[in-house]
């Protein structure tokens, strides 16, 4: 397994109770798979350490997307990553659904021009994957320039109240400003009990136990090491990916009546999005009451929108995660050149919703990273792969935490079994 930081792959096995092992699990890397599986983990009595290199969790891709919960249709090319998203969507809905709210209408358009798809391909691709939408008249929204559109019931993620939710839940689990530079497998020999036949379990097994060092530290052993970070860390060897720096805006809807909300994704091509962007349910409370029943609030209450763009939002694609982060940070930390940007993103969406300009103001932006699979049909599917007691997940969507969760228990859950044939002196 190659890695950009250093991989070079622990059960230090303490008891709860004087009879049961419990299992340690570093987690490397705290936005939502590292959370979700950490609070999974913890949950079923693993002793869990999730280590976090920034002063807070959520700071990466976790903190900084769109914030769409998907049911597939971004991805009409992708068999594999509707399946997961479909799924995923009724997952996350039965584990979190107080992270999430609707939109009042969620709305994806068909382009008349340069769409890799017609419209009628595509409502029989959604259709075909049992994935809801109804046909809807766009014009009512004052879109144009589209060969179809219709509205689904996909909705929002909050963008801060899974940080919150997650520091309360994992509140001793977390290291926060704890790098990992080094995952070491270390080998423990280890020798057969005298009540194991040896039927139980051949030689090689028996005689040696695959555990994780973090950092050359011996106080940081651990039975099993689970990298989060988006192939930042180790770089999966079967896996053809690329990063992606990517810059997303924020508009203010300046309408004096800013609801009812309206997402709109424009397909399927070099197209934009324009997606609610929601604090929590506190704000949305509070957006509420100023504009739906007339409460005075003053100017801090907005009703913001992400911007994003297929042919903007990416800065560039990289083969190192280095390289990404030094054109991210190139952009970041220089607004001019994020002004110059401003003019490209609003003329793509002009050209779907003519009154884009009058309806919305530019507010600020970020930035952010992605992993991607250099794939023609846009996969974004998850995978879960192993060496020895490391497990490096390719995240995906956040809608794919159940593949995760799935994959990550089997692999425990099969390494236990086997170290349970085994005795350490």
């Amino acid at each position: 397994m190659s890695s950009p930081s250093n991989l070079t792959i622990p059960s230090t096995s303490t008891t709860n109770d004087n009879t049961k092992a419990q299992k340690r699990v570093a987690i490397i890397g705290a936005g939502w798979y590292g959370c979700h599986l950490g609070l999974v983990l913890k949950n079923k009595g693993y002793k869990v350490t999730i280590f976090e290199k920034e002063n807070d969790i959520f700071l990466g891709a976790s903190g900084y997307n769109q914030f769409r919960l998907h049911k597939g249709l971004h991805y009409a090319r992708s068999y594999i990553t509707r399946v997961q998203a479909l799924k995923g969507f009724d997952h996350f809905m039965k584990t979190y659904p107080e992270l999430t709210t609707q939109a009042d209408y969620n709305l994806y358009g068909i382009a008349t021009k340069n769409s890799w798809l017609d419209f009628g391909t595509y409502k029989q691709v959604m259709d075909s994957s049992k994935i809801y939408n109804k046909e809807f008249n766009h014009t009512h929204f004052g879109l144009t320039n589209l060969e179809g559109s219709l509205i689904c019931d996909e909705r929002v993620l909050y963008h801060s109240a899974p940080r919150d939710y997650f520091k309360q839940k994992l509140k001793d689990e977390l290291k926060l400003n704890t790098p990992v530079a080094k995952a070491e497998q270390i080998i423990v020999q280890s020798f057969k009990a005298p009540q194991v036949s040896p039927i139980d379990c051949d030689d090689e097994e028996e005689e040696k136990l695959s555990l994780i060092k973090i950092n050359g530290d011996d106080s940081l052993i651990f039975d099993w090491c689970i990298s989060c970070t988006y192939n930042s860390f180790v770089v999966t060897p079967s896996l053809n990916i690329f990063y992606e720096p990517c810059l997303t805006l924020i508009y203010k809807d300046i309408r004096s009546e800013p609801l009812p909300r309206v997402a709109m994704t424009i397909c399927d091509g070099n197209f934009s999005s324009l997606f609610p962007y929601i604090r929590d349910a506190k704000e949305e409370q509070l957006i509420i009451e100023k504009y739906r029943d007339g409460k005075d609030h003053g100017d801090d209450v907005k009703v913001l929108y992400t911007l994003t763009s297929v042919a903007h939002t990416p800065l560039g694609q990289f083969n190192s995660w280095k390289k990404a982060e030094e054109k991210r940070l190139q952009v970041h930390n220089n607004p001019e050149e994020v002004k110059k940007l401003i003019p490209l993103f609003e003329q793509n969406i002009l050209t779907f919703y003519p009154a884009f300009k009058q309806h919305f103001e530019y507010d600020s932006f970020f930035t952010s990273m992605k992993t991607k699979l250099y794939d023609s049909t846009d996969s974004r599917e998850c995978t879960v792969e192993r060496e020895g007691s490391f497990i490096s997940i390719m995240s995906g969507k956040v809608n794919s935490l159940h593949v995760a969760e799935a994959e990550v228990l089997k692999i425990l859950n099969e390494g236990n079994v086997k170290r349970k044939k085994k005795q350490i002196f």
